[in-house]
């Protein structure tokens, strides 16, 4: 794995206006079983062990690794409490095993200067005047296309990932429960009973308690929710993300990434990371779970329009698999 060891100044964390461009029209053993995803068990499993409709994938990709090259060239904006650690420690390894080199946040940061907009002076070594080769750019940013692309080459793969606003806000709520917009709440009810209560827009932790997934994705979350702006927003990711992942889906998602990437079984086997323990997450009532549809309206709307889309491409692989 390489890294661009040139240093760049701090950057200066300003929020751009308008974060949205408009581009329209190993294997190795024993396995741990319950944290195996269903990938790695097709992958280390022996001949005969193997379901006649998993032998299929793999027949699928061996003549898929005779037909293209795999993708190098990507970019994944890392959605919080999403599972996307799980995504980005499969590009890591992915990257490293390539001999691949990473856009990494300046100064030895975590995260690209989250939560301002991403330019493209928070990538460690690049200048306008130098522009260092990348190859991956994967950690938490709000996203920037144009910015971006000043950075990736212009073949680079886009993907992200979504996963259920309710699910999500529940996890973020738990997660963030010490920040300055929900630490006054005892509860994610009490907090969804009177929002305004708590919710402070103009704080830099905004994001964490409204429409989390728009925000992540650069746009302002604070939109009218019209049908309009809805369509467009929907329409806006779609043009510039090449594949949107599911949370709920994960397993199916990972095949599609794969399949899309040209890359093998091995390259995206996966363990979970940063995932709770079942007995750490809340049940929410029916009436809770209506009030978080409500309150991250725009991320509902995005998630059920992008899963709809997902299960489409998904059903699409599956007839082509069963075909061959």
């Amino acid at each position: 794995m390489r890294y661009s060891p040139v240093p760049v100044p701090p950057p200066h964390c300003l929020p751009h206006p308008l974060a949205v461009t408009f581009r329209y029209p190993e294997k190795t053993g024993p396995v741990n079983e319950k944290n195996v995803s269903v990938i790695q068990k097709i992958v280390v499993q022996s001949p005969e062990q193997v379901p006649e409709g998993e032998k299929r994938l793999l027949k699928m990709e061996r003549k898929e690794e005779r037909s293209c090259q795999p993708h190098t060239h990507i970019f994944f904006l890392k959605t919080h409490k999403t599972a996307s650690s799980t995504i980005m420690n499969i590009l890591f390894r992915f990257g490293e095993s390539h001999n691949l080199t990473f856009a990494l946040p300046a100064n030895y940061q975590p995260q690209l200067f989250y939560p301002y907009y991403f330019t493209a002076y928070f990538v460690e070594g690049y200048t306008t005047k130098t522009r260092p080769k990348y190859d991956i750019m994967c950690h938490h940013m709000r996203f920037h296309l144009t910015e971006v692309e000043k950075v990736m080459p212009k073949d680079t793969f886009y993907f992200t990932l979504m996963r259920n606003p309710v699910s999500l806000m529940e996890s973020s709520f738990s997660y963030y429960k010490n920040v300055d917009i929900f630490v006054n709440a005892h509860s994610l009810q009490e907090y969804l009973n009177n929002p305004y209560n708590y919710y402070n827009q103009t704080s830099r932790n905004s994001g964490y308690g409204k429409n989390l997934m728009a925000f992540d994705l650069g746009l302002d979350q604070h939109e009218p929710e019209t049908p309009k702006h809805f369509k467009l927003a929907q329409k806006t990711i779609e043009t510039m993300f090449n594949l949107v992942l599911i949370t709920e889906y994960f397993d199916e998602s990972l095949i599609l990434l794969k399949d899309a990437l040209c890359w093998s079984f091995d390259d995206v086997l996966s363990f979970p990371l940063n995932s709770r323990n079942d007995s750490n997450r809340k049940v929410l009532s029916e009436e809770t779970q209506d009030k978080v549809k409500t309150w991250n309206q725009l991320d509902w709307q995005l998630y059920v329009y992008f899963n709809k889309s997902f299960l489409g491409d998904g059903r699409q692989i599956w007839a082509r698999q069963d075909a061959e």
